[in-house]
């Protein structure tokens, strides 16, 4: 049900979470995935290989919460085998 003023028609999980494992052929039904503590993340093959033919289809990843140095290099390791021609950079707040 729309209510005025909705921004999107989508019908969102609102009350709940909808976790995904990133080689799961479901996350292709999602535009948006939100990552949170990359620092810590290291895909297999599997998983870099299904992120990556999500976003080369048009997917957006949100990612959060690096924190340290090393967690960022951590992250940038485990997105150079996402998309190994990518450029990976921080956004400053």
């Amino acid at each position: 049900m729309s209510v005025p003023g909705d921004l999107s028609t989508l019908h969102l999980h609102a009350n709940a979470s909808n976790v995904q494992t990133l080689d799961d052929p479901a996350l292709a039904r999602y535009p948006l995935a939100y990552l949170t503590e990359p620092g810590y993340w290291t895909p297999t093959e599997a998983e870099a290989g299904g992120l990556r033919g999500w976003i080369e289809k048009g997917g957006f990843l949100l990612v959060d919460d690096v924190r340290f140095e090393r967690q960022w290099a951590m992250f940038k390791r485990a997105m150079g085998m996402v998309l190994p021609n990518a450029r990976i950079l921080p956004m400053d707040v």
